[in-house]
């Protein structure tokens, strides 16, 4: 298993949510406590997310953990891997 099948659906989750929610990746990284470069590294499948940052993830963003799993899961559907021009707003109800 490679980093990046380990991290989905989450990593394209998050950059989902970021995305929609004009949230830049270095003031993510800075909410959750990491660096910008290991943020960059888990959305590039270079390093695993832990599973101490998915609810820190989650909070920042104002979504659930599931929420996260359903946007990387609604976008894989659509194609294999998403870059930021493709990304388009996704309807998710807030808690």
């Amino acid at each position: 298993m490679t980093i990046a099948e380990a991290n989905y659906p989450f990593d394209i989750g998050i950059k989902q949510l970021c995305v929609q929610k004009g949230m830049k990746q270095k003031y993510l990284a800075e909410q959750i406590g990491c660096s910008e470069q290991a943020l960059c590294d888990i959305m590039a499948g270079r390093r695993l997310i832990k599973a101490c940052e998915i609810p820190r993830f989650a909070k920042v963003l104002g979504v659930t953990i599931d929420q996260i799993e359903a946007a990387g899961l609604y976008i894989s559907k659509k194609e294999t891997e998403p870059s930021l021009s493709t990304l388009q707003p996704l309807k998710i109800n807030q808690v």
